[in-house]
């Protein structure tokens, strides 16, 4: 019980922005050590974020606090009197209004994912701080890189329909009688039962997708026939077209699967590859050393333990301050 109130009220200093840089970095990595962990606070958040949309105001967490008890009251969730009267953001009584507001947050988790319950609610999944994974209705499960975004069609599963914006890597449950379907801003896709990694590019314009298992259909949206790919096939479309092409990026997939593959690749094409997967900054402060080459290969490794190799190799010294890591030349 101490242990779920510590990480009710660890989230709430974090939602309504109590941490500091350093505090922040912290929790997030406590919090992606632990899977449920994780998935509770990308849940946590989504609620949270949900109470500033139904508002054309800026967000910030009076009106997100005034409106969630809202919310929770007139659904009798919870009983009136459960809320302080104070509001969440003084010092004085912002640790007790945490514990309630992550309770209450509970509360309306369970409400909202069970069935036949508010069927619009809880159907989009935003990966805001860190990459996450998501667990439909129907056994298929999306990974979302960190950034992006999915909404599930109000029917779904019956309708297995969902629009993406950003990347994702789907494993998707097999189902025959009713098709997968996916809709970017430009592109569509369609499968049965298949796994398959789809990336869009910051403006939308571009769409790549790698197919590591099963059938796709992969097109336009409304304009002629999808092209058929299939395992170990690789396309893009820009718009306008979508085309077959060979993969050239070898680490096309390392945001999800943690490998890397690096063949004559300078130093800070590799550096840049880490922190793009696992969202870091990394610096390398040697400028001489850019233009090094590296070919090694990683699996399952932290990128602690990547770092640390590169140094070795290259006689450098890993600094890590604030979430960052700074490669330096020993003095």
């Amino acid at each position: 019980m101490k242990a779920k109130e510590n990480f009710n009220l660890l989230t709430t200093r974090f939602l309504s922005g109590e941490m500091n840089e350093m505090e922040k970095d912290r929790f997030l990595n406590w919090v992606e050590r632990d899977e449920n962990r994780k998935n509770e606070f990308e849940t946590m958040k989504n609620i949270w974020d949900s109470m500033s949309k139904q508002t054309s105001k800026p967000w910030d967490s009076k009106l997100a606090w005034n409106h969630l008890r809202g919310r929770l009251e007139a659904d009798s969730l919870v009983p009136v009197e459960t809320y302080s009267s104070r509001p969440l953001w003084r010092q004085t009584y912002r640790l007790a209004a945490g514990v309630a507001l992550l309770a209450a947050v509970a509360v309306l988790i369970q409400w909202l994912v069970l069935p036949n319950r508010h069927a619009t609610v809880g159907q989009q999944y935003s990966a805001v701080y860190r990459s996450m994974s998501v667990d439909l209705a129907d056994g298929s499960r999306v990974y979302l890189n960190k950034g992006s975004v999915i909404s599930l069609h109000k029917d779904y599963p019956e309708v297995r329909c969902l629009n993406l914006s950003g990347e994702a890597y789907f494993d998707v449950m097999a189902n025959p009688s009713k098709p997968f379907e996916i809709t970017l801003k430009h592109a569509r896709v369609e499968v049965k039962g298949t796994r398959f990694n789809l990336k869009e590019s910051p403006d939308q314009e571009k769409v790549e997708i790698f197919v590591e298992s099963g059938k796709v259909a992969f097109g336009i949206k409304g304009a002629g026939e999808p092209i058929m790919l299939t395992e170990g096939d690789f396309a893009s479309s820009n718009g306008k077209t979508a085309f077959k092409s060979e993969l050239q990026n070898l680490n096309f997939l390392s945001w999800h699967s943690k490998e890397f593959v690096f063949v004559n690749e300078p130093v800070a094409a590799v550096l840049a590859e880490l922190a793009n997967a696992y969202h870091a900054t990394i610096v390398l402060e040697s400028k001489d050393k850019e233009e090094l080459r590296i070919t090694s290969e990683y699996k399952d490794q932290s990128l602690n333990a990547i770092l640390e190799t590169i140094c070795t190799l290259y006689q450098l010294k890993l600094v890590e301050s604030d979430g960052s890591y700074v490669l330096i030349s020993p003095e």
